[in-house]
C-alpha cells in the first residue's frame, strides 16, 4: 500500500495523502484476522486487485494519470514518481500488464510497478521507518 501511494503521487505535498493512506490501511488491515469466518473472502478481494482497481478511479489518481493514457507512459510515470529505475524487463511486464487500458489493466500495470524488485528495494527503508513511526504491523 505505502508502495502504491509513492508510485501514484511521488513527493507531491498538494494532495493530503496521509488521511486517504490511513483510511486505506484502516480498510485493508481492519477485521482481517486469519482464522475467523470471512477471512478467506476478505483474501481474495485484496487478491482480485479490488483496492488496486479502486485506487486507480479515484479523482486525485485520475487527475494525476487520466484515462486514455499510453501504456509506456502511464508506467514510466509510476517508476519515476517511485523514484526508481526500472529493469528493461520490468518495464516491459508492467507496459503488457496495462494491455488495454482499462480499469483492470492499470491496477495490474500498477501492481507491476509496485510489485517490482526495483520499486521494493527503493521503497524499502523507508516503507521500514514508515512501519515504525506509525506502528503498522509489517506486511
Amino acid at each position: 500500500m505505502i508502495r502504491a501511494h509513492k508510485a501514484a503521487f511521488g513527493n507531491l505535498r498538494v494532495i493530503p495523502r496521509y488521511a486517504i493512506f490511513l483510511r486505506d490501511q484502516r480498510e485493508i488491515r481492519d477485521g482481517l484476522i486469519v482464522g475467523q469466518p470471512g477471512f478467506e473472502q476478505r483474501l481474495a478481494r485484496q487478491q482480485a486487485n479490488v483496492y488496486l482497481e479502486d485506487f486507480v478511479s479515484r479523482p486525485e489518481f485520475l487527475a494525476l494519470l487520466p484515462n486514455g493514457s499510453a501504456a509506456a507512459s502511464y508506467v514510466d510515470v509510476l517508476f519515476a514518481n517511485a523514484g526508481t529505475e526500472p529493469t528493461p524487463a520490468e518495464r516491459g511486464a508492467a507496459i503488457s500488464a496495462y494491455g488495454s487500458g482499462d480499469t483492470a489493466g492499470r491496477a495490474a500495470a500498477l501492481r507491476s510497478v509496485i510489485e517490482s524488485r526495483s520499486v521494493f528495494n527503493g521503497q524499502y527503508n523507508a516503507a521500514f521507518v514508515l512501519h515504525a513511526v506509525l506502528r503498522i504491523p509489517a506486511a
